[in-house]
């Protein structure tokens, strides 16, 4: 758990270093930033600011943050959608948005959307495939297959975000989020370019890698991330694994809440 209902909100030091103050509403970091700490907010106020997605959100029962230069891959702006019931098919075109990507499909359109999803509800749609129901909140996800047959390449796939207030909750219990999140996340194209190289990454623990096919040079990669703090860089060179790939790994582990993220003090100075 975070530090939420604990620290007042007002101005404090930027974390993530774009300006001198960011704004803390008492539960997350708003994009409503200052120039300086006399100047005037260079946000363009909005009656909800978009939060960031931080991975402390995830913190053990008792564990402050206390680590201002602790920051976070911040998630891709929302676009308003048009609301469907939970497991709806789109009625045309617009109704959801699709991704397509430059190479081959993946599931890019569904990590991007998991990134920023809060408290609603996402479902993803592909040829020859149940629709996937995933409450990212609640840590729980509905399939009527099992993840041995999750594609790599999705098929004309299809991304609805739905509020929770507005969501008809499936009859039966979900399923425990994070190794759907791993085989999502390891085949994105685009959480690569979410992670910044300039930062240095750790493990905040050690993930269930049973329930998650790997490859030995991530698992290498995730040794290392367990018991140092290092760039994508030193990852890279040492576990011998291209650096995409890296940021490929370290962007699903964002996605799973599941990493920390420090500013490295040489690229500082």
């Amino acid at each position: 758990m975070t530090d939420r209902g604990t620290r007042r909100e007002g101005w404090y030091a930027d974390p993530l270093g774009q300006a001198d103050l960011r704004w803390w509403d008492s539960r997350n970091w708003t994009t409503q930033v200052t120039a300086s700490r006399s100047g005037v907010s260079r946000a363009t106020a909005a009656p909800r600011p978009a939060p960031l997605q931080w991975a402390e959100d995830e913190r053990p029962e008792g564990e402050t943050v206390g680590d201002t230069n602790r920051v976070a891959v911040p998630p891709q702006e929302a676009t308003a959608e048009p609301k469907l019931a939970l497991g709806a098919k789109p009625a045309g075109s617009n109704a959801a948005t699709e991704f397509v990507p430059d190479s081959a499909a993946d599931w890019s359109a569904l990590t991007l959307a998991l990134l920023s999803a809060g408290d609603d509800i996402v479902t993803a749609s592909a040829a020859s495939i149940p629709t996937i129901t995933i409450d990212m909140h609640e840590r729980t996800y509905w399939w009527e297959s099992s993840l041995d047959s999750f594609p790599s390449h999705p098929i004309d796939l299809v991304v609805t975000t739905v509020p929770r207030a507005e969501s008809v909750g499936p009859a039966v219990a979900g399923r425990y989020i994070e190794p759907l999140l791993w085989r999502a996340g390891t085949g994105s194209g685009v959480l690569f370019t979410r992670v910044d190289p300039a930062l240095r990454y750790k493990l905040r623990r050690w993930p269930d890698l049973a329930a998650m096919p790997h490859t030995a040079q991530q698992l290498r990669a995730i040794t290392l991330l367990a018991n140092a703090q290092l760039t994508t860089t030193e990852i890279a060179t040492i576990a011998d694994i291209t650096e995409k790939d890296v940021r490929t790994l370290i962007g699903t582990f964002v996605l799973m809440s599941l990493i920390d993220a420090v500013k490295d003090p040489a690229a500082a100075r």
